[in-house]
């Protein structure tokens, strides 16, 4: 039955890596990149956020571009808000657990800086720069499963 499954996922990531070079993955993937990069390089930082096991993922992610992700370098501004349970407790409990990632964007984030949050259950990583501490942009969509990729780009 284990085996069975593996072979399934094995398969299944075959066909989407397959996939993706005739996709708009590429594109996306590039502009996500781009996006990234150049708020750090004009001073901003980026903001990482997510629920469950995607919060430890954007709990990762930052931790290995604020460390030494890949190579020496100097380290990059960037940040999880979903490492402080405090904050995370008292704004779900004063304004309610949607407010958890606004309120930390509105307090921490400025202008030009990259708000990204990753949705495991829709397998979807959202971007969005911070024109403001109450208005967010959205620039970028990049999906990771490949249903939702055959959907949107056949």
């Amino acid at each position: 039955m284990v085996r069975k499954q593996m072979r399934e996922d094995i398969v299944q990531k075959i066909e989407l890596l397959s996939g993706l070079k005739d996709s708009a993955y590429p594109d996306q993937a590039e502009l996500a990149g781009k996006m990234l990069s150049d708020s750090l390089r004009n001073g901003g930082k980026l903001l990482f956020a997510g629920n469950g096991g995607s919060a430890a993922d954007a709990q990762h992610f930052a931790a290995e571009l604020a460390g030494r992700f890949l190579m020496e370098r100097e380290p990059l501004a960037a940040l999880s808000l979903c490492v402080d349970p405090s904050v995370m407790t008292c704004i779900g409990n004063d304004y309610g657990y949607d407010a958890v990632f606004s309120r930390q964007v509105a307090a921490l984030g400025r202008k030009g800086d990259v708000f990204t949050v990753y949705d495991e259950e829709e397998k979807i990583y959202y971007a969005f720069t911070v024109q403001d501490v109450t208005e967010y942009s959205a620039s970028l969509y990049i999906f990771m499963d490949i249903d939702m990729m055959r959907d949107m780009f056949g």
